[in-house]
C-alpha cells in the first residue's frame, strides 16, 4: 500500500496500476488480520472478497470501458466530484488504512473501499475522455 502511495506522489505508474496496487494491498491486509476477529464462516469474511471482485468488474466493464459514451453533463458532474477536496485520493487512502484498524464497525472498510473505487472510476473516465 505504501508503494502505491509513493507511486501516486511521483506519477511513475499509470492510474489503474496505482489504484490496483493500493486496493490489492488493503484487501491482502484485511484478509490477513480480520479473520482472527470473526468466526470462520462469518458472512463478512466470506462475502466481502466476492463483493470486492464484483464491484471492481462492474465499475471496470460498466463504466470505464464505456467512457467514450458518457455525455458532457455527466462528465461535468464527474469532474466536480473528482476534484472535490473531500474525495482526495490520499485522504480516502488514509481513511481506508484507518478502517482496516477499526474492526468494531465491520462495514466501514467495505464502504470506504467502494467510495475509493468510485473515485478511481471517475478519474479513469475523465482521463480516457481527455485523450
Amino acid at each position: 500500500m505504501t508503494l502505491s502511495v509513493l507511486a501516486m506522489l511521483t506519477y511513475k505508474l499509470n492510474l489503474s496500476l496505482r489504484y490496483d496496487l493500493f486496493c490489492c494491498g488493503s484487501v491482502l491486509t484485511w484478509l490477513s488480520t480480520w479473520p482472527s476477529y470473526f468466526n470462520e464462516d462469518s458472512p463478512v469474511i466470506f462475502f466481502y472478497p466476492i463483493y470486492f471482485c464484483l464491484i471492481t468488474v462492474f465499475i471496470t466493464v460498466g463504466f470505464i470501458q464505456q467512457a467514450q459514451k458518457i455525455d458532457s453533463l455527466s462528465l461535468t458532474f464527474m469532474y466536480k466530484f473528482n476534484n472535490a477536496k473531500l474525495f482526495n485520493p490520499y485522504l480516502l487512502m488514509g481513511i481506508v488504512v484507518f478502517a482496516l484498524n477499526y474492526i468494531e464497525n465491520y462495514l466501514f472498510y467495505p464502504t470506504v473501499m467502494t467510495v475509493l473505487l468510485a473515485k478511481y472510476a471517475f478519474s479513469s473516465i475523465l482521463e480516457a475522455n481527455q485523450a
